[in-house]
């Protein structure tokens, strides 16, 4: 596949909307009244988008999906001296302007055909098509769920909710997408930082430039020598499967005090507009009756992590109908979870200690990093992330990155508890390559709770009862797993490798 960069991806969509003079200016068909003002003004400012020859911008205009891969194609790295292996596509002639662009994307696998063997390169990029492409350029296309009985495009468009690529925009799946809708959902993935805009990357790049140069002129200067933790990774044969379960050789590592950010909780600030919820609890409110001592030899260091962030562009999904977020769900469950490890006799780390704390990081995929680098640093034995679903459907379920893998048990049997303790619909173990599971280099597993826009979900979570058999179900899981030694399990690389005996691909982890 070809190696891309995410964030280049942006401006192969908006370069899409360049035509002539690209210096910001307003135009008289995008007023400012208009839901598309902000992302227009801004996107011109900085030179990506422009308007045509007349002065309008043309709002309601439609492009094609064959403009759509040309510009792909040049952001990710296109050579005019490319040559074509291979055309799948009868409906693409020897000569067509998009020919080679067309298979360029198709060879690296950024683009699919309309048929096996039709491409429709004159037709119209629809709201699906757009939404898809922009869900794999802010690198959630691994968190896409295609609904039981649903459309191809559902899984995309309900990524897309919930990260808010779609905020003020009426989604018609199967409709073109206007210019000025188009830049929207551009203009929205910018703002909540799931890609860096050309203007993010320059700046970030004369950043680097600048510290590399500042850096030049400290080389001489020690600082406490506790912050630093020495990593030896050249002898490998030291290194057994057991210890190393990622294919990476400098795993991410970082530390609680450099990325995580406290923030002051404003005195007006509502949890739940017009309900009867605050995620605080008192210890006598959490319920340890059900719960068994671990012995001195299972004690790990298990590593909690309250998915999204108090503020910013990382709170994760919400109840629209009681604007309860996230990450006001996710924090006191996984507190709660904490306090009931530390009560077994495990040694826990939250990632977020407090409610208003934030991990830090220049893009959505960076903060994610930063989140798996502290349990790398710590060097913990389990990863835990905690957060709740939405887009549709109902019930509970647990992810892990490989199967036939430590994470997989470890997810099993936190599942198999989660179904039983709380009565909610059971959704299985799945397989994913999410950021906080991918990254860390221990077992680990996400654990969707529960459906926050789903009323009977909804319920479910934000009660203390709900919370308790949650955070009691997980840490009945990790004690089973802890104590029950499986036989013949597998203990693999994450990343793939070639297994020599029987020639498959191998791709489980300690995740």
């Amino acid at each position: 596949m070809l190696q891309r960069k995410v964030f280049s991806v942006l401006i192969a969509v908006l370069m899409l909307f360049m035509s002539f003079d690209v210096s910001a200016k307003t135009y008289p068909d995008v007023p400012e009244d208009s839901k598309a003002y902000e992302a227009v003004d801004y996107l011109s400012e900085i030179g990506v988008v422009s308007g045509y020859e007349d002065g309008l911008f043309v709002p309601d205009r439609n492009i094609t999906r064959g403009e759509a891969v040309a510009l792909l194609a040049r952001t990710l790295g296109y050579e005019e001296d490319y040559e074509i292996k291979i055309m799948p596509f009868e409906d693409v002639a020897v000569g067509y302007w998009a020919e080679r662009f067309i298979s360029y994307c198709w060879e690296g696998g950024l683009v699919n055909g309309m048929t096996e063997n039709s491409f429709e390169p004159a037709g119209k990029v629809t709201y699906a098509q757009m939404i898809k492409m922009l869900v794999c350029a802010s690198g959630f296309e691994n968190e896409v769920i295609r609904p039981d009985g649903g459309k191809w495009y559902d899984g995309y468009i309900n990524t897309a909710n919930k990260y808010g690529i779609t905020e003020n925009v009426e989604v018609f799946p199967d409709e073109s997408a206007p210019r000025g809708e188009v830049v929207v959902l551009v203009y929205n993935c910018v703002k909540k930082g799931l890609i860096c805009s050309k203007e993010q990357d320059e700046t970030d790049t004369e950043t680097e430039n600048d510290e590399e140069f500042d850096n030049s002129f400290e080389e001489d200067v020690v600082e406490d020598e506790d912050d630093f933790v020495e990593e030896d990774f050249e002898d490998e044969e030291d290194v057994t499967i057991d210890d190393a379960d990622s294919d990476k050789e400098q795993p991410a590592v970082a530390y609680k005090e450099d990325v995580v950010k406290t923030v002051s909780i404003p005195d007006d600030y509502e949890f739940a507009k017009g309900y009867d919820y605050v995620p605080f609890f008192e210890d006598e409110e959490v319920d340890y009756s059900e719960l068994s001592q671990i012995s001195e030899e299972d004690k790990l260091l298990i590593v909690v992590d309250p998915g999204h962030n108090f503020s910013g562009t990382d709170i994760g999904a919400h109840n629209e109908t009681y604007e309860v977020w996230e990450q006001n769900v996710t924090w006191p469950v996984a507190e709660m979870l904490r306090r009931k490890l530390e009560y077994m006799g495990f040694e826990v780390v939250m990632t977020r200690d407090n409610l208003n704390d934030n991990i830090k990081g220049e893009t959505l995929k960076e903060a994610l990093v930063n989140r798996a680098g502290i349990a790398n640093g710590l060097e913990a034995d389990l990863f835990i992330s905690i957060h709740c679903n939405a887009g549709g459907g109902k019930g509970v379920e647990t992810y892990c990155f490989r199967k036939n893998t430590k994470g997989e048990r470890l997810a099993k049997s936190v599942q198999s508890y989660l179904a039983k303790e709380t009565g909610l619909f059971d959704r299985g173990v799945k397989t994913a390559e999410f950021v906080v599971i991918k990254e860390t280099v221990m077992p680990a597993i996400l654990v969707e709770t529960a459906f926050i826009d789903r009323d009977e979900d909804f319920e479910f979570l934000v009660s203390k009862d709900g919370q308790n058999k949650l955070s009691t179900a997980i840490a009945k899981g990790v004690y089973d797993y802890v104590t029950t030694k499986a036989v013949g399990e597998s203990v693999e690389l994450k990343g793939e490798e070639d297994d020599e005996e029987t020639g498959t691909s191998r791709t489980g982890g300690e995740s």
